[in-house]
């Protein structure tokens, strides 16, 4: 139980400082060794609720108007993430082991789109395949194996005939796979479905037009105005400044970078708050013959710090 606390604070990245309640669910909970085992990990007392098993009744009612977009629970937002690593075996020489090559992290929010580039193995490559594997262990046969495709590539005689792999998974466990010839106009589409999930060829079309439409429709923080305004902000502070400062610019954006990548909501608010205080507080050393105290830029900090020291 520790192991699976631990990969679950992890996966969140936060601590267990950070977790303001536990609720116990399930009927193994109102067993006084598990409530016990569970105040030591967390550090306080924790009791179980009478009315545990009732909370499982309802949160599978809830999420399942919200899978079905029942009109009763439209206004309530939740996010799934993704239980485990979704990608494709790959060779790095035509004889060398197989590798797992993740497409989607595990604990990605969903639904999630991304995409892979991937070359072929030898000159003159008409077809290049591919099996698509869940799991975290790095050899590819290691991990659970979910399906085999495979795409017909325009022949190069260097051997440098590329494809791009795409991965979309939402929250009822349909995984959609597209792979084009990014030198073609060849390309495939395939769906792997839930083992456990009941759909027929009709819901699977309807869910995948559905996936679709969600994808289009959410905009990856990384392309929000405000946070490409503080990348173009760390841009400039980068022209303007010397080789000491250009370092410590990379060091703080690059932390923000990732935690766009991960469209983690949570993640990015943490990183924008840092990016931000520590951008200003380079704007005003770099540009301080710009500024003084009196200045927005100085008020600003002034603010800042009066906030921190608060908390």
């Amino acid at each position: 139980m520790k192991s699976i606390i631990n990969d679950a604070l992890n996966g969140a990245k936060i601590s267990i400082e950070q977790i303001e309640d536990v609720i116990l669910v399930g009927g193994s909970c109102k067993m006084p060794v598990i409530q016990k085992y569970l105040s030591a990990l967390f550090h306080r007392q924790i009791t179980g609720d009478e009315d545990i098993d009732n909370y499982v009744a309802l949160g599978t009612g809830v999420l399942t108007g919200i899978i079905n977009r029942d009109e009763h629970v439209r206004d309530i937002v939740m996010t799934d993430v993704c239980p485990f690593s979704l990608g494709i075996g790959t060779h790095h020489g035509e004889n060398s082991p197989i590798y797992m090559s993740v497409i989607i992290p595990k604990n990605s929010i969903l639904p999630i789109s991304k995409s892979a580039f991937y070359s072929g193995l030898r000159p003159c490559q008409e077809t290049i395949g591919f099996e698509v594997y869940q799991g975290e262990e790095m050899m590819a046969d290691s991990n659970l194996p979910l399906g085999h495709s495979s795409i017909d590539v325009t022949p190069d005689e260097d051997g440098s005939t590329t494809i791009e792999v795409t991965f979309t998974y939402d929250i009822n466990g349909l995984l959609e796979i597209k792979a084009c010839d990014v030198n073609s106009d060849n390309k495939i589409e395939g769906t792997i479905l839930n083992k456990n999930s009941h759909l027929n060829n009709s819901d699977i079309a309807n869910k995948r037009a559905t996936m679709n439409n969600q994808m289009n429709q959410i905009v990856l923080e990384k392309d929000k105005e405000e946070n490409r305004n503080i990348m173009a902000w760390a841009q400039r502070l980068h022209a303007q400044a010397d080789e000491e400062y250009k370092r410590k610019i990379i060091s703080v954006i690059s932390v923000f970078a990732r935690a766009l990548e991960s469209n983690n909501i949570i993640q990015i608010a943490r990183a924008k708050k840092n990016v931000f205080k520590d951008l200003l507080l380079l704007e005003y050393t770099i540009n301080r013959n710009h500024f003084d105290e009196e200045d927005i830029i100085g008020q600003m900090l002034k603010d800042i710090h009066t906030e921190d020291d608060n908390e």
